[in-house]
């Protein structure tokens, strides 16, 4: 995956109104707060196509009801996104699942959320 696709993935999540960073959260906390990270495949097409996953979970004080209306929103955001980005790369994104995670505390409810992204070079 290229830097320039996971700062589009950024943008789309901002857009959607959620306190977003990649990784680790470095700024104050609010709630929810999501996380994003990456898997990618290692094999690469001639076309130069690259896929993977990217997680995106969320955590909150709040109710779970909260966690799963932002899934709902992505799901519907993504439906058959496609763009091509400023270098010329084509990106797919999709929604795949949710799921809640465990955190060993009655205080706070997490979800994670996949989604699968494929980027090829457009030239």
């Amino acid at each position: 995956m290229r830097v320039e696709t996971i700062g589009h993935i950024k943008e789309l999540l901002e857009a959607q109104g959620l306190p977003y960073a990649f990784r680790t959260w470095r700024k104050e906390l609010v709630y929810p707060y999501w996380i994003g990270d990456i898997t990618e495949q290692a094999e690469i097409d001639e076309r130069g196509s690259r896929k993977g996953s990217f997680f995106v979970t969320g955590t909150t004080k709040g109710s779970d009801l909260e966690l799963i209306e932002v899934a709902e929103r992505l799901e519907l955001a993504l439906r058959d996104y496609r763009t091509i980005l400023p270098s010329g790369y084509g990106l797919a994104i999709s929604y795949e699942s949710a799921r809640f995670i465990e955190t060993g505390s009655n205080e706070f409810k997490r979800l994670e959320i996949i989604l699968q992204w494929q980027e090829w070079r457009n030239r």
